[in-house]
């Protein structure tokens, strides 16, 4: 099952089972339309889609804690439209995994901070860790590839 994992947001974690893994910079402070962050990660997706193939979509599942929260549930919800939108027109099998479950799998904490999930996934994946976007991605697919159960549910 070929997986790419998803941590949305105008600084893009992305992680796919073929290895390749990394931060997507989707928003620009000088654009004149707001969209073209949604239309990046649409293309990203279908870059990655062409070079790695997709069988499933899978992203972390809301942001909780931000500083203005009604704002970054927004753009969360507006990022899962387009994952939604692209596992759509391309048939994928999509999955979210709440925050907490996360943290709590990758750390034993689900109240673990951001340099928790750095180290945590640093720990595990051997790679230079860019954000704490890309640890986020990292997990995902971590944490996707560990439960039997959903991999079992989603070939079905």
């Amino acid at each position: 099952m070929r997986i790419l994992a998803i941590d949305p947001g105008p600084s893009c974690g992305y992680a796919h089972s073929a290895g390749k893994s990394g931060v997507w910079q989707l928003a620009s402070s000088s654009e004149e339309f707001r969209g073209m962050k949604y239309v990046r990660l649409f293309e990203h997706l279908t870059e990655m889609e062409r070079t790695h193939g997709i069988d499933l979509l899978i992203w972390e599942d809301a942001t909780f804690g931000a500083k203005n929260q009604f704002n970054a549930l927004r753009a969360h919800n507006e990022f899962a439209g387009v994952l939604l939108l692209f596992a759509g027109h391309h048939q994928l099998k999509v999955d979210t995994v709440h925050p907490t479950s996360l943290k709590k799998f990758a750390t034993g904490n689900g109240r673990a901070t951001k340099g928790d999930m750095i180290r945590a996934a640093s720990e595990r994946f051997l790679v230079d860790i860019r954000s704490d976007d890309h640890a986020d991605a990292l997990c995902v697919l971590w944490w996707c590839l560990h439960d039997k159960n959903l991999i079992e549910r989603i070939e079905a």
